[in-house]
């Protein structure tokens, strides 16, 4: 693959996420950024006009990560080739990534699913794009209240973004959703401007909570998007980390502070990218999970939960937090 090239179609449009200047022909990754020039630019995306059959077996190359859904059926296989990098979404499309990782050509499958391609860049594509370039990154949400940053993380449906929705509802900015990445100075980058949140059908009621000028969408996979009214943007460092638990209506918010092994068990469960078989990545993985939880306080957060549900407000969540004690409480003042 050629490395990238600083030519702008005329349909180009600028985007920023994650810390990345990214300049487009098609992909909507979010509000379109303003940059002076194409040298500005951290990441190229071109969408290949031409399509490709929706190959299920890997693509040629050395196995870097792949990954299998239920039935054995496969998901995603990333490769590294001589220029560069493949990753296939087996069924939909393939994301050539050149050497740098800053460079990706799309190439769609025939059967038209092309937002559904989009959906996965702007997440789990870009989400492999920053490992490639060395940066930690966690499947979590995260808000900003009163200058105080909180990382929510966790599985896939652990509740992660319905408790930032919830926090925003009750004052907070959010920071990001889906995931949440770490530069060298172990700062959060959030998703950039204008961060959409994604309710499955279940907690979809929460957006009843905030005001009616708030717009919503239905997405691809069923889940309906909206983007809260505030948002905060400026790398951070976060006060802590919390891996909320659903408990029973009435119960107040409680925390337990995780020490040494368990919290690191605990991150390693919040992987964004699941089936690493090549050993850098691995390994850098784990040394995220492991100087993250030494430089900052990791929580299990137990949540009240059910319908009808109520706004979260932050002080709550700090309260929660204080009365967990512990460096988390110290970190916090």
């Amino acid at each position: 693959m050629n490395g990238p090239t600083n030519g702008v179609s005329g349909g180009s449009r600028w985007y920023r996420r994650y810390g990345l200047n990214i300049l487009s022909d098609v992909v909507p990754f979010g509000l379109p950024l303003r940059a002076e020039s194409p040298g500005d630019v951290d990441l190229f995306v071109h969408w290949d006009v031409r399509t490709l059959m929706p190959m299920m077996s890997p693509p040629e190359g050395e196995i870097m990560a792949s990954r299998s859904g239920p039935g054995g059926s496969r998901l995603y296989t990333l490769v590294r080739t001589r220029g560069g990098y493949v990753l296939r979404l087996h069924g939909l499309a393939d994301f050539a990534i050149d050497n740098t990782a800053s460079h990706i050509v799309c190439s769609l499958g025939p059967d038209g699913r092309q937002e559904w391609a989009q959906a996965l860049l702007s997440t789990l594509v870009l989400a492999f794009v920053l490992s490639l370039r060395g940066r930690f990154v966690l499947h979590a949400s995260a808000v900003v209240s009163d200058g105080r940053a909180v990382a929510i993380a966790g599985r896939p449906n652990s509740g992660k973004t319905s408790l930032a929705a919830l926090l925003c509802a009750g004052g907070a900015s959010l920071f990001a959703d889906d995931f949440v990445s770490f530069g060298a100075d172990w700062r959060a980058i959030g998703t950039g401007p204008g961060p959409e949140l994604r309710l499955r059908p279940a907690t979809a009621a929460i957006l009843t909570l905030f005001p009616p000028h708030v717009r919503s969408h239905p997405t691809c996979d069923g889940r309906i998007a909206f983007t809260p009214p505030s948002y905060f943007e400026t790398p951070t460092t976060l006060s802590c980390l919390v891996l909320p638990e659903r408990e029973g209506e009435g119960k107040s918010m409680r925390a337990e502070y995780l020490r040494g092994a368990p919290a690191v068990r605990a991150l390693a469960s919040a992987a964004r990218i699941t089936g690493w078989v090549d050993p850098d990545q691995q390994r850098r993985f784990f040394e995220g999970i492991v100087g993250l939880a030494a430089r900052t306080p990791i929580l299990r957060l137990m949540v009240p939960w059910g319908t009808p549900f109520s706004p979260l407000y932050p002080e709550q969540l700090f309260e929660a937090i204080d009365r967990a004690g512990g460096p988390a409480q110290q970190a916090l003042r």
